[in-house]
């Protein structure tokens, strides 16, 4: 009887680290992104405005670029952003970040910050482009969104 309890225990065991698994692989991923589809824009535009706010009280400082070098970069990036469908309004900020080096993100909101670092190392317009390309789809597919809730979702498990 204590073999037969002993096995019970052991499957019950891997069964909870199967369910697990597949929680996290499968089931939180996929749930994630419904949500963060659903969540509306204006959630989304909060999130991003308190995030850039705490950011800029942490880790970021204004820029020290010159005028005319953020114009000419946003006006590429302007031109680059007609072309993708269905995205909330993009908004390019400028930040210096020395604590984080050459960086850019997105935020849920549309925002998409480019550090003085980045441009500074960059050899070219083409290449800062290729970055915002990139952070123009974590704003399509909303990953800073569905990142929020599988972290959540993983921290109350």
């Amino acid at each position: 009887m204590k073999r037969i309890f002993c096995r019970l225990n052991n499957f019950s065991t891997y069964l909870y680290i199967g369910i697990i698994f597949i929680f996290l692989k499968y089931i939180l991923p996929y749930s994630a992104e419904k949500i963060a589809y659903a969540i509306p824009q204006n959630i989304a535009s909060q999130i991003g405005t308190g995030t850039l706010k705490t950011l800029d009280k942490l880790i970021l400082e204004p820029s020290a670029l010159d005028k005319g070098k953020k114009e000419e970069i946003t006006a590429a990036f302007k031109t680059m952003a007609l072309h993708i469908k269905d995205l909330p309004p993009l908004d390019l900020q400028f930040r210096s970040a020395k604590k984080i080096g050459p960086n850019a993100f997105a935020l849920p909101d549309g925002t998409i910050v480019m550090t003085d670092q980045l441009v500074m190392l960059s050899e070219n317009n083409q290449e800062l482009l290729s970055v915002l390309a990139h952070e123009i789809g974590h704003i399509k597919n909303r990953h800073a969104i569905r990142m929020v809730l599988q972290d959540s979702a993983m921290l109350l498990l």
